[in-house]
């Protein structure tokens, strides 16, 4: 048998990595066109897993240099059939066990199959980072990756620059924190059954999981361990939970950049963000820079306005 290739070196080039199902055009449009204006096809790769949703979209990702990779999520075929479902779910217990206690020999081919069969069929927000991750396991090359939303994601520069190297560049959401009344907290009881851990969670501010950014081998340490945490919990619809999780529990706090509201390339506007940033020349502006992505703009009427009017989309059918 020949030896196994050498792991490929970086290269200088950045991934913006999204995943939409069912998106309108006019969210979609918004995400490519701004994040062309900021981040140029020799320096970053756009690449977005959509469900075939027509030409319109095809011809927008060819003018823009946008890669299209096809989403193969089955969520919404079977939930409403009992029978698809549970034959679907029998399948994804079957290959979770046999990874666990089937023949030695052939357990990483049963765990692969796990987490294939989970990424097509659990719901899309959760299902998606596991197709993400396969993405990645193939497209090893980069420098930095940004996994993201689409549908209230707006960039205004390359969120790349000036970034540390070697760690996850992660997002809180200001002024909610583990262990108060709020969504974050009762996603977290609902999957794990208990509280949020004092210390590690409870009290903290909670991290946003649609803007993930990090250095290619930091990015993959979290996929490593998050996509068997999401397979874990087939019928756990919102996977922010799970992510906190994974990011205290399993990560080296050294290597993972904890940005407050306006510290760090993505402003997220939920929670307490309101005196944090202002509207200057057409730019949303935080600590004196225009922020190089926005987050839930849909959430605030002025960044909206904004962004649907600064980032026209093309008519056509």
């Amino acid at each position: 048998m020949p030896d196994d290739p050498p792991p490929s070196r970086p290269t200088d080039r950045d991934l913006i990595l999204a995943y939409a199902t069912g998106s309108r055009f006019e969210d979609f449009y918004r995400f490519i066109a701004s994040a062309r204006r900021c981040c140029p096809p020799g320096q970053v790769d756009v690449v977005v897993h959509v469900d075939a949703l027509g030409g319109r979209f095809s011809r927008a990702a060819i003018e823009l240099g946008v890669t299209l990779v096809p989403v193969e999520n089955v969520w919404k075929w079977t939930r409403g059939s009992t029978l698809l479902n549970r034959l679907v779910y029998a399948n994804l217990e079957l290959t979770r066990r046999l990874s666990r206690g089937g023949p030695a020999a052939h357990r990483e081919a049963f765990s692969r199959m796990h987490r294939r069969l989970s990424a097509d069929w659990i719901f899309p927000q959760a299902g998606r980072w596991l197709a993400l991750h396969r993405f990645l396991e193939v497209n090893s090359a980069y420098r930095f990756v940004l996994g993201t939303d689409v549908r209230d994601v707006a960039f205004q520069a390359n969120p790349f620059e000036g970034l540390a190297l070697g760690v996850l560049h992660t997002f809180e959401q200001a002024g909610i924190r583990y262990g108060e009344d709020n969504l974050d907290t009762r996603w977290y009881t609902n999957i794990y059954r208990q509280p949020p851990p004092p210390g590690r969670l409870a009290g903290r501010p909670a991290l946003c999981c649609g803007t993930v950014l990090g250095e290619y081998p930091a990015f993959m340490e979290l996929m490593d361990r998050w996509s068997p945490e999401i397979a874990r919990f087939p019928r756990a619809a919102i996977e922010q939970a799970m992510f906190n999780e994974v990011v205290s529990r399993d990560l080296d706090p050294s290597r993972v950049v904890r940005h407050d509201l306006t510290s760090g390339p993505v402003l997220t506007l939920c929670g307490d963000h309101e005196g944090s940033w202002t509207i200057r020349d057409d730019l949303v502006v935080a600590s004196g820079r225009p922020v190089p992505v926005i987050h839930m703009y849909d959430r605030v009427p002025e960044v909206n306005d904004l962004i649907v009017r600064t980032i026209p989309v093309p008519d056509g059918d």
